[in-house]
């Protein structure tokens, strides 16, 4: 196991996994559809009607998949490369997700993989992610340089 990095005063190490569950709230989902303006009606939150009949938009899993990269797993300063995301069932609002971060790959210039997996309560595999990222140049090396 390789460990060039430290954020947040922890030291990253290939193999390290964080786990987050998250619920997806319908206020998320009338967020995104008013900010993007997307009309498409799978992902209408019905006022009325059953929560069952609307979907989450892969955009918004995206963002929580950044959001957790960029918040606690590096962690901030931490530069989203890429990302390639794969569903294999439709996701509903009210929907509790556990995701599995796993560190796959870290070199010494600070660029790594993560795989991001994501399962319902019951253990149904929802979704896969990959994620190439750059860690900020202050987490480089065997010391943290923050304060």
């Amino acid at each position: 196991m390789t460990d060039y990095n430290k954020i947040n005063g922890q030291r990253l190490a290939e193999g390290q996994v964080f786990n987050v569950t998250e619920t997806i709230d319908p206020s998320d989902i009338m967020l995104y559809l008013g900010v993007t303006r997307d009309r498409n009606p799978l992902y209408d939150v019905k006022r009325d009607g059953d929560l069952m009949e609307s979907i989450v938009p892969p955009i918004l899993l995206m963002g929580l998949i950044t959001r957790t990269i960029s918040n606690h797993f590096p962690g901030p300063g931490t530069f989203v490369k890429d990302l390639s995301l794969s569903i294999f069932r439709q996701i509903h609002p009210l929907d509790t997700l556990t995701f599995v971060f796993t560190l796959d790959h870290l070199d010494q210039r600070g660029s790594g993989n993560i795989s991001v997996t994501a399962s319902t309560t019951t253990g149904i595999n929802v979704l896969n992610a990959t994620v190439d990222v750059d860690l900020p140049a202050e987490c480089l090396g065997g010391e943290s340089h923050g304060s």
